[in-house]
């Protein structure tokens, strides 16, 4: 696979009044990745500053349009440590989430690079990123690992796995990733969070191609796939802890549940962890889903739905007219996007209408009193 080699260390660039450590952890305040979590449950429990009486009050505080390249797209924003974080061909991004002000930026690394992903664990950044796509070099996928000081944006450390770096699981203190290469049999890559150690590797690039069947944990596992045929492997120690089957695809995790979408009965299953056992089952089947432990909402064609988590009994629907986006759980409310229309919000217990917040079209995170989303125009942050 085609390596690059950067003759110089990334470039920093930190605004003048930047903090020496990041704010203290305050769950409220932190969405610090897609889905809010490893497990994808699209829902904050510390969030109790916006609800049904706050969130009338939401004005906005802050945007910024997104950057224009060969490149698709932006990853985040996530929440973490008092910064909203974005990734883009522009570089990686940390700015204060009060005021938008730029804290600190590397552009030395991800600088009009494909942006895959971009975790927040603890006080540490990890993105990963790949040329592929962009038209630089062509040849094989060239993923980069890396990690940063939340704080500071100070490399931490990077690694070159043999993939393209598009698929990524962090979790108990591991990194884990798998993707694509051309030129190569994938495998898949654990290291270790604080340093970048490598500590496992399931495949030795010759020996069929493995990835992760799926970027959320099951329990202490993760799944990795080879020839269709899917596996549960201890996410610390790369050893093989049980079958999994390979119809089964997570959809989201909290607790001691997995919700699957099984694609030999087209049904959702709500499946104990710890038991494997299949707790109830539903024809109803969507990829958008959210889950606060109590209830699990599914967002399908123009409706919203919740259901009791350990029972599967319906609990309410509302049809909203409109094609129904992402559900994201936070302070007692659910919003979802609608496809030509403000983003909706509801009553989590009851589906009763709450309100709109005609000033987004998309959602990204809830934390600290604030909604991260995007316009027409790039991300946008409302706040109390």
């Amino acid at each position: 696979m085609i390596r690059r080699m950067w003759a110089a260390a990334a470039v920093l660039v930190l605004a003048a009044t930047a903090p020496a450590t990041a704010a203290p952890a305050d769950s409220r305040s932190t969405w610090p990745q897609t889905g809010s979590d490893a497990g994808r449950s699209f829902y904050n429990a510390g969030e109790d500053l916006l609800n049904a009486s706050s969130i009338g009050r939401l004005k906005r505080r802050w945007s910024v349009p997104d950057a224009t390249s060969d490149c698709p797209g932006r990853v985040g924003p996530v929440v973490a440590g008092g910064l909203t974080l974005t990734q883009d061909t522009a570089g990686l991004v940390a700015r204060d989430s009060a005021t938008g002000r730029q804290v600190w930026r590397d552009t030395g690394i991800f600088f009009d690079r494909l942006a895959y992903h971009l975790v927040v664990s603890g006080t540490t950044v990890v993105v990963t990123s790949s040329d592929s796509l962009c038209g630089i070099e062509g040849g094989d996928a060239d993923g980069y690992v890396c990690a940063f000081d939340l704080a500071t944006g100070r490399l931490l450390w990077r690694r070159s796995p043999n993939t393209d770096a598009a698929q990524l699981i962090v979790t108990r203190g591991m990194v884990i990733v798998s993707g694509n290469d051309y030129g190569t049999e994938p495998n898949v890559e654990a290291y270790r969070l604080t340093d970048g150690t490598p500590v496992w590797s399931d495949g030795d690039n010759t020996d069929g191609r493995r990835t992760l069947f799926s970027p959320i944990p099951v329990g202490n596992d993760v799944l990795i796939t080879r020839g269709g045929v899917s596996r549960r492997v201890d996410a610390v120690t790369g050893n093989t802890t049980g079958s999994w089957s390979s119809t089964w695809t997570p959809l989201a995790s909290y607790g001691d549940w997995v919700f699957v979408g099984d694609s030999a009965s087209w049904s959702l299953k709500a499946v104990r962890v710890s038991t494997g056992r299949v707790a109830w089952s539903t024809a109803r089947v969507s990829s958008r889903v959210a889950t606060d432990g109590r209830r699990l909402y599914l967002a399908s064609d123009t409706s919203l739905e919740a259901y009791d988590v350990t029972s599967g009994k319906r609990a309410w629907k509302a049809v909203l007219g409109a094609e129904v986006g992402q559900p994201f759980r936070a302070g007692g409310l659910i919003y979802v996007s609608l496809t030509g229309k403000p983003l909706a919000v509801r009553n989590a217990a009851t589906g009763a209408r709450v309100t709109t917040v005609p000033q987004l079209s998309s959602l990204s995170a809830v934390a600290g009193g604030r909604l991260a989303g995007a316009d027409a125009k790039g991300l946008v942050v409302l706040g109390l």
